[in-house]
């Protein structure tokens, strides 16, 4: 792990040196800064939601007041509606009472007693008086009953609708706030977002501008092959790797790097780039590794692999992205951080750079 780590640093060092420091640094402090922006707004429109939140139930107490209440004040107006029909009779029938008594002259009970003829009709004629007079006094006091609830129930019924029209502003002006925070949260972020990703593409175009200006200052070998002299090519490493233009860096006994060092996990699948045969060979500088000779005539070299696959051996035709090795430190590699050496030999000449074909399908 720490040779790994350590191989991965030398990797970032040397990515450094050979970038523009100055605008690199300028558009990833831009990147780092609108990132944390996006990541405040975001925390902020978490912060408004849970706001929010309470601002639903609040919502949803004052609604279900305002249909209870609702409820209640119908049911007052119907009551209402019963009382006055039934005031209205009473009315209609104390008035019709006081019409009979005034028709009848106003006949006291001492003048009913000298008009009876016997006893009997006497105690008779009291018993309807009692009863009449009785009967009077039940409806005047039910009329005068059934007009105080009446009374009552319409104050009941103000208060009611006061608070029912105070629910309802209340109820207002939580939709309206509720939209005011969504929209105000949602507008924010989505502005903190835009600025990130403006500062993420200015970085990556920054990036891509150093990259072809880094290969367009390369000539001859170190210049590389077009991608296009390379029919179906594609990633040797599958899933990609971490490498850097290594092309010409200084090894022991005075050579010179030939191709590209290419880091992964070990026993990560190394990939047929072209269809062809394989050879296959062991040595003590490439260790375990591979030729593929390609079918339009390049030949591709991959060395400090961990092993084969079963079954694979020299002679074999192999496909576009088949398994051809796995990823190791074999050879003068061994003890160092896994990766796979990797080279192109156009025409099955002099290897040149493969780090302009590599760049095009490994990032």
């Amino acid at each position: 792990m720490k040779r790994r780590i350590r191989a991965l640093s030398l990797i970032l060092l040397l990515s450094v040196l050979f970038a523009t420091p100055g605008v690199l640094a300028q558009t990833q402090a831009q990147v780092d800064e609108t990132r944390r922006a996006l990541d405040s707004a975001r925390s902020e429109r978490t912060f408004v939601l849970s706001e929010l939140d309470l601002a639903v139930q609040e919502y949803q107490t004052v609604t279900a007041e305002l249909a209870e209440l609702t409820y209640k004040v119908t049911q007052l107006y119907d009551r209402v509606e019963s009382y006055e029909a039934e005031a209205r009779v009473l009315k209609e029938l104390s008035q019709d009472r006081a019409r009979q008594a005034y028709m009848n002259g106003g006949t006291g009970v001492l003048d009913f007693l000298f008009e009876v003829d016997s006893f009997n009709d006497l105690i008779t004629s009291q018993e309807v008086l009692d009863r009449a007079a009785s009967r009077d006094i039940a409806v005047s006091d039910q009329l005068q009953a059934t007009q105080r609830e009446m009374e009552r129930l319409r104050e009941t019924l103000v208060v009611d609708q006061e608070r029912v029209a105070e629910l309802r502003a209340t109820a207002e002006g939580l939709v309206s706030r509720l939209d005011d925070l969504y929209a105000a949260a949602d507008a924010e972020v989505k502005e903190a977002d835009t600025e990130y990703r403006i500062a993420l593409k200015a970085l990556e175009d920054e990036r891509r501008r150093q990259r072809l200006a880094e290969l367009a200052r390369l000539s001859g070998a170190a210049a590389g092959v077009s991608i296009n002299a390379l029919p179906g090519f594609i990633c040797p490493v599958q899933g990609g790797a971490s490498f850097i233009n290594d092309w010409g860096f200084p090894r022991s006994g005075g050579r010179r790097h030939k191709g590209n060092d290419m880091f992964n996990s070990r026993g990560t699948n190394l990939l047929a780039v072209a269809n062809g045969t394989v050879r296959l060979a062991n040595s003590g500088l490439g260790g375990i590794s591979v030729w593929l000779n390609s079918d339009y005539g390049a030949n591709f070299y991959y060395a400090h692999l961990d092993g084969w696959p079963n079954g694979l051996e020299t002679g074999d035709r192999v496909g576009v992205g088949q398994v051809v090795g796995y990823l190791g430190d074999s050879g003068n590699a061994r003890g160092g951080s896994p990766h796979l050496h990797f080279q192109i030999h156009p025409g099955g000449g002099s290897a040149v750079n493969p780090y302009p074909a590599n760049a095009a399908v490994c990032r």
